[in-house]
């Protein structure tokens, strides 16, 4: 039976004064000087009878207070009655049903006309509810904040990786004017390969820490689980430190599932990260990330273990993995929501994960997932038109307020037969696009700038001239659909080679009948 159907049934004997206290969960009280207690008879059903005789006790509520509470009501009592401030105080009682509530209570101290005695004396009320309530509330505003946080950090991001890669593109662009002037086999040459190769990896690092920033879940699609597993690696190197060795072990077999591969490494990295945190005051532990095929189930799964020789799990807290807000961490150190987000996630792919773990034997934590066939997703590339001709090569408009991009890029395009032009910002080049209308056979757009954005940038241009080819310049692509429109979008930091290639192919298809 409920604690609320109980009550009911035990105050059908109750005076209206009575019933109506009860039925607000409101009470009155009073512990006098003598250590004497009394309470409303209502009260004593809810929480059991208590001995309302001379009984000495040294605080109210002595005998079902929870011990962690006793020490406090007792200062509380002792500076009413000293002081003469209200009391006002919220602690934890046990009830007849063999739990702790929570209760609140008020009073005042009173003392009698002998003035040899005195009693403090109030109302308490079941506070159980709103305490619940109230911690909810806490926390979905901590979520809440959380997340205003992660935006803004998202936004940071976001900016400081476009200014890194506008950068990025004018070193890649002039180090490749270089080694042109440069005999292959020369030392100078070969530095600046190696400087290529540097720039290409700041991109790619560039790339990948966007991804992991962005908010916004991405629609499903095919994922190449070697590629998306060797960028984690990455990402996870700088676990391995003088304590904690990092192991890797993957299968050959090419292994292809259906999902978001951001959330996907989001929850391995999680993963990474707690069994690195397992390992803490650990001499020489590992972590070892392993990915096979498993044949138990039918059909077979993807299989991508994470396994520690940390400090463990005991049973109760592996029965506990995945719900919301429970941590083992220290408060302040772990919110509980990351193994409870990648549980979901994983559930939404269609997978499922397994956990293992012993106190003192280190953790074993498996995520698996469908397998799809690799003939059934992939699909010939089919490029529209060829190389165009130099000599067919038309008039470009660049449309990008870093004004080392652009130079980068005239300089690179105007050697390979295009006639460029350059606008500073969106409004420049809007106006520029209306003053020689039908002279331009392409736009080259950035999309953050000051002024006009880029996305409503393309979106004039699209709406005004639908035929002029529009190809983005970014480094990262917030949300791919605000750039539908455009013909082509284009990575910074990006190689003349693929500018050249891309333009080419745009070309060929707004030149192509029908």
């Amino acid at each position: 039976m409920s604690q609320t159907r109980a009550i009911r049934r035990e105050t059908d004997g109750l005076s209206s004064y009575d019933r109506a206290l009860c039925g607000a969960s409101l009470w009155l009280w009073e512990w006098r000087s003598n250590g004497a207690m009394w309470c409303s008879d209502s009260f004593q059903q809810v929480v059991g009878a208590i001995d309302q005789s001379d009984g000495g006790d040294e605080y109210p509520f002595s005998g079902l207070l929870h011990p962690l509470d006793g020490i406090r009501v007792k200062e509380a009592v002792q500076l009413c009655r000293e002081s003469g401030a209200p009391f006002d105080m919220q602690f934890r009682l046990r009830v007849c049903y063999g739990e702790y509530r929570w209760f609140r209570a008020n009073g005042a101290a009173f003392a009698s006309p002998e003035g040899d005695s005195w009693a403090v004396a109030g109302a308490i009320k079941d506070i159980t509810d709103f305490k619940i309530e109230s911690e909810a509330i806490r926390e979905r505003e901590k979520l809440f904040l959380k997340r205003q946080r992660s935006q803004a950090i998202d936004c940071l991001a976001a900016g400081v990786a476009h200014e890194f890669n506008n950068l990025l593109q004018a070193v890649h662009g002039y180090t490749s004017f270089a080694m042109r002037n440069l005999p292959p086999q020369s030392e100078p040459y070969q530095d600046l390969v190696q400087a290529l190769s540097a720039t290409d990896k700041a991109a790619e690092l560039t790339r990948r820490l966007l991804e992991f920033s962005r908010a916004e879940e991405q629609p499903p699609h095919t994922v190449d689980i070697h590629a998306a597993l060797t960028v984690l690696i990455e990402l996870v190197k700088p676990l391995k430190t003088d304590y904690v060795d990092l192991k890797v072990e993957f299968c050959d077999t090419a292994l292809v599932t259906h999902g978001d591969e951001t959330a996907l490494r989001q929850v391995l990295l999680n993963l990474c990260i707690n069994a690195r945190d397992a390992l803490q005051g650990i001499d020489g532990g590992t972590v070892a990330i392993s990915l096979r095929v498993d044949h138990v189930h039918e059909p077979p799964m993807v299989a991508i273990e994470v396994r520690d020789d940390g400090c463990g799990m005991d049973e109760a807290t592996l029965r506990r993995l995945g719900e919301p807000f429970f941590t083992t961490k220290p408060p302040g150190e772990g919110t509980g929501l990351g193994l409870a987000t990648a549980f979901a996630t994983i559930r939404s792919l269609g997978g499922q994960i397994r956990c293992e773990s012993k106190r003192g034997e280190g953790s074993s934590i498996t995520v698996l997932l469908p397998v799809l066939d690799f003939g059934e997703e992939r699909a010939p590339v089919v490029e529209a038109g060829g190389p165009r001709p130099e000599s067919e090569r038309g008039r470009v408009l660049i449309i990008d307020d870093e004004r080392l991009v652009p130079s980068a890029l005239v300089k690179a395009l105007r050697r390979r037969g295009f006639e460029v032009d350059e606008a500073g910002d969106g409004s420049e080049g809007l106006a520029r696009v209306e003053a020689v209308e039908g002279d331009y056979q392409v736009v080259l757009l950035d999309l953050s700038m000051p002024g006009i954005s880029g996305e409503r940038v393309l979106e004039r241009l699209k709406q005004d001239h639908p035929s002029l080819p529009v190809v983005i310049l970014s480094g990262f692509v917030e949300d791919p659909a605000k750039v539908a429109a455009a013909d082509a979008v284009l990575n910074k930091p990006l190689t003349t080679r693929a500018l050249v290639a891309t333009l080419d192919r745009v070309l060929g298809a707004s030149s192509s009948p029908g």
